[in-house]
């Protein structure tokens, strides 16, 4: 016969075994959750979807600049072509100009350098990336307008969109982008005039539009340190009478 001693024992194993397999798959719970963490919040999710919808703005890519782009969901993480973040897992610079390695951006094209002649729009979405500090995409095929959430960018001091199909005008929200310092819109087919709320941008030391046939009006009044490129516009003077310009 079994005695009350031996009834106890056996119980009390099977209460350390079921507590025993209630903390291992506890710790298998939490070590799942944190690795979840690691995988898929590197990223800024705001900057990850903003990434995301400009991708499925671009039409062609023929080089294959942003192939690190597809099949990824983490552009910090998995360091895709042409992003840079911080620590933060927020973007800092979107290069779509050259193709780029840690060392150099001017590699020549038979080293798979050059431009990428990326086709497609800038979707308004860009102007989630509010970490943003250089914004570049010369020399591709970019069609359509500019989008005014640009002026979003508050800390970007480069943007460098020259050289692209872009049409419409330059929205007046540029005027927001308090960190600007060089806006290069030069050979694209926009339009309208130079937007005088750039005036507000006490950093500001370029504004290249030249090679815009469309563009009219007048330039307007800019910090004392900036120049200004107008070739083959139709901008011809000063807005503001007996106020010399500084031309780049």
């Amino acid at each position: 016969a079994t005695n009350g001693w031996e009834i106890a024992c056996v119980d009390r194993r099977r209460r350390v075994s079921t507590m025993a397999r209630t903390w291992s798959m506890w710790i298998a719970s939490m070590a799942f959750s944190m690795m979840w963490v690691c995988v898929w919040t590197y990223t800024h999710p705001t900057d990850q979807e903003a990434l995301e919808v400009f991708l499925d703005g671009i039409d062609e890519d023929p080089r294959g600049y942003l192939s690190s782009w597809r099949g990824s969901n983490d552009a910090c993480g998995d360091e895709w072509m042409g992003i840079e973040c911080n620590e933060d897992g927020r973007v800092t610079v979107l290069n779509l100009h050259y193709r780029c390695d840690q060392w150099r951006c001017d590699r020549p094209v038979s080293e798979g350098g050059g431009p990428n002649e990326l086709v497609g729009t800038i979707s308004p979405w860009v102007g989630n990336l509010t970490e943003l500090r250089r914004f570049h995409a010369s020399h591709n095929r970019l069609y359509g307008p500019l989008p005014s959430t640009i002026g979003r960018l508050r800390h970007v001091f480069e943007l460098d969109i020259d050289s692209n199909d872009l049409t419409g005008i330059i929205p007046s929200s540029f005027g927001n982008i308090e960190g600007l310092e060089e806006l290069d819109l030069k050979y694209n087919d926009l339009e309208g005039s130079i937007p005088s709320s750039l005036g507000n941008i006490a950093k500001l030391e370029q504004v290249q539009v030249d090679h815009n046939p469309r563009m009219s009006g007048c330039i307007p009044s800019l910090s004392s340190s900036a120049c200004v490129s107008v070739e083959n516009t139709g901008i011809r003077r000063s807005c503001a009478p007996f106020r010399s310009v500084n031309y780049c």
